[in-house]
């Protein structure tokens, strides 16, 4: 079969919008001609590129939650981002625009509309965000991460989860080499997300001493989200291009709640405390997702709750247990969807 359709990738702002795309890489060059990412000059721009795909840059914002009048300007500046998006699809000519949502999906899928250039998402979470939201109204297709989401609408397609084969191939000697870790003791893996958690690095401060005593502690902190040393027993890191290593060190995994980071270690049948981002601070997704972890053998620790006392109570709950996968690596599945809808909807 000659390889004759392209598609253009988009999402950002975190790596869990982007990640998941990336883990799509092998099997969509199996079926497009031409695979492109839109993204902005945030953590995608350095990971898609590391990851070789041709990368364009648009000056994509996002709606700011704690500062409302910021968003007096939003309407002008994604209207900008979509005039740079229409630019460079009547360039590219691509057959299938797919976004894996946030502020940066949305322009791309806005362009392609209005271009007739049809347009899918992919939703992680149990419920829809903003921009999948309006990718939706706009005649998007969504493919939805949780079945339960899936039967909100017709257009709603069951998809599961695009996961990374590197995931599963992970290499616990590399770690324990790497901090020189004391093999008499469990490794307690902390990850804040790509951005890092404000809230947690500070309990993980207080509760330290204790953590060291029973523990091997590597930290993914997030950038500059954290200046305490490193010191016997603990082990901080800014951010990890290996992953899977860590992954496969840790015994325990203390991690925020977004649907990438459930997804994953839940794949790995991993011991772990997930701590969901609040609602003051979100829009409630990871709550929602916290409900499946907790059903898939997690243990669940909810910000407010979160001191340095409950944190060490939560973790040797969580060391007693392991989790069950919530879902298998579709990523097979996602490109053949993505192939079928550029194929009907080809160019003539």
């Amino acid at each position: 079969m000659d390889k004759i359709y392209k598609i253009v990738l988009s999402g950002g702002g975190s790596g869990g919008h982007v990640i998941p795309l990336l883990a799509l890489i092998p099997e969509l060059s199996k079926k497009f001609a031409g695979v492109y990412y839109v993204g902005t000059g945030g953590v995608e721009k350095k990971l898609v590129r590391n990851a070789g795909l041709p990368f364009y840059e648009i000056s994509a914002a996002g709606l700011n939650r704690s500062k409302p009048l910021k968003n007096l300007t939003l309407p002008f500046r994604v209207i900008k981002s979509v005039a740079e998006c229409v630019k460079l699809f009547r360039k590219i000519k691509p057959d299938v625009v797919f976004s894996k949502g946030g502020y940066v999906g949305l322009p791309p899928v806005i362009a392609a509309r209005i271009l007739r250039v049809p347009t899918v998402c992919h939703e992680s979470d149990l419920t829809l965000g903003l921009s999948n939201k309006t990718a939706y109204r706009l005649g998007s297709t969504v493919l939805t991460g949780f079945y339960q989401t899936s039967t909100l609408s017709n257009r709603f397609i069951y998809s599961g989860f695009p996961l990374r084969e590197s995931l599963f191939l992970g290499n616990k000697k590399i770690i324990v080499q790497r901090y020189s870790l004391d093999t008499s003791k469990p490794t307690l893996l902390i990850v804040g997300g790509s951005l890092g958690s404000v809230a947690l690095n500070k309990v993980i401060v207080e509760a330290l001493p204790r953590l060291t005593a029973l523990y091997n502690v590597v930290h993914l902190t997030g950038k500059n989200k954290l200046s305490i040393p490193e010191s016997e027993g603990y082990h901080p890191v800014e951010y990890a291009d290996d992953i899977q290593n860590y992954y496969a060190a840790a015994d325990v995994i203390v991690s925020r709640c977004g649907a990438g980071a459930l997804v994953e270690i839940a794949a790995l049948k991993k011991s772990a405390v997930f701590i969901p981002l609040p609602k003051a601070a979100s829009r409630g997704d990871q709550i929602d997702n916290a409900k499946v972890a907790t059903e898939h053998g997690a243990t669940v620790l909810l910000q407010e709750n979160l001191s340095a006392d409950t944190l060490l109570q939560a973790i040797q709950t969580a060391a007693t247990k392991k989790m069950r996968p919530v879902s298998a690596a579709e990523n097979v599945k996602i490109t053949n969807i993505l192939f079928s809808i550029a194929e009907t909807h080809k160019r003539p």
